[in-house]
């Protein structure tokens, strides 16, 4: 997996959006980064609704179901973040990195 671009976002948990190459070349835009308390998640692009209570809810538009698989994916998501070099003509200061 390798990230390709990230932008930053400070909003409760999120922490940015990135674009996520799989190995088959499989371009996945708007993964989100995750931190809270010193954990760190992913999670696919996700559509908002709006629940019959009248709250914000998210749906996602992508799914890996196996709770082990979904663990895997997210470790090497997490990895492909963590070594993420922008362009350096995008370098981001070091304040605006999330990691």
């Amino acid at each position: 997996m390798k990230v390709l671009d990230f932008r930053p976002v400070d909003k409760n948990t999120l922490k940015g959006f990135f674009t996520l190459e799989l190995p088959s070349g499989l371009l996945i835009h708007d993964m989100c980064l995750h931190e809270k308390n010193s954990k760190r998640w992913v999670s696919f692009p996700a559509r908002p609704y709006t629940a019959k209570d009248g709250t914000e809810k998210w749906a996602r538009i992508v799914d890996i179901p196996d709770r082990d698989r979904w663990g895997q994916f997210n470790r090497q998501a997490l990895d492909a973040v963590a070594k993420f070099q922008p362009p350096a003509a995008e370098t981001i200061s070091g304040d605006e990195m999330p990691f």
